[in-house]
C-alpha cells in the first residue's frame, strides 16, 4: 500500500510539473491531492511522525514571504509544503536538489532566450521543485 501511494504521490508531482511546464500554474487540486496522500501514508504507516509537518509549516511560512515580495508563485509555495509532507527530515536535501535543479533549469532557459529582461518569474520552479520530491523519494524506495 506504502509504494501504490508513492506512485500515485509521483505521478501528482509529474502533472504539477507538466502543469507548470505549459501555463506556469500548479493547480491546488493537484497540490491536495499530494498533501492528502502524504496524510493517508501517515496513517498507514501509523505513526504522524512520517509527516513533515515542520518542514511543511517552515516552508509555507518562508515561501508565503517570498511570495508577497514577487520572488515565488503561490503554486510553487504550496508545492514545496505538500512536497516537504513527503519527506520529514529531508529538508535540508530538498532545499540543495531543489536548488540545483532550479538552477539548471534556470541555464536551459537563458541559453534557450526564454528568459526575458532578467525576469526568472518565467521560469517554471514547479518542475525542480518536483524533480527534487521525486529524486528523494525514489532514493528512499531503492534504499529500503
Amino acid at each position: 500500500m506504502q509504494l501504490t501511494l508513492m506512485a500515485l504521490a509521483g505521478l501528482t508531482l509529474i502533472a504539477a510539473a507538466i502543469n507548470d511546464l505549459r501555463s506556469l500554474r500548479i493547480p491546488n487540486y493537484l497540490v491536495g491531492i499530494l498533501a492528502t496522500l502524504a496524510i493517508i501514508n501517515a496513517l498507514w504507516v501509523g505513526s504522524w511522525n512520517a509527516l513533515g509537518w515542520i518542514g511543511a509549516l517552515g516552508a509555507l511560512i518562508v515561501g508565503l514571504v517570498l511570495w508577497k515580495m514577487g520572488s515565488m508563485g503561490a503554486g510553487d509555495v504550496k508545492l514545496a509544503s505538500a512536497c516537504l509532507l513527503w519527506l520529514p527530515g529531508r529538508v535540508i536535501e530538498f532545499l540543495f536538489l531543489m536548488a540545483i535543479f532550479g538552477g539548471v533549469l534556470a541555464i536551459v532557459y537563458i541559453v534557450a532566450g526564454r528568459v526575458k529582461k532578467k525576469k526568472f518569474d518565467q521560469i517554471p520552479y514547479g518542475v525542480p521543485l518536483a524533480v527534487a520530491a521525486l529524486f528523494i523519494l525514489t532514493w528512499n524506495v531503492i534504499k529500503t
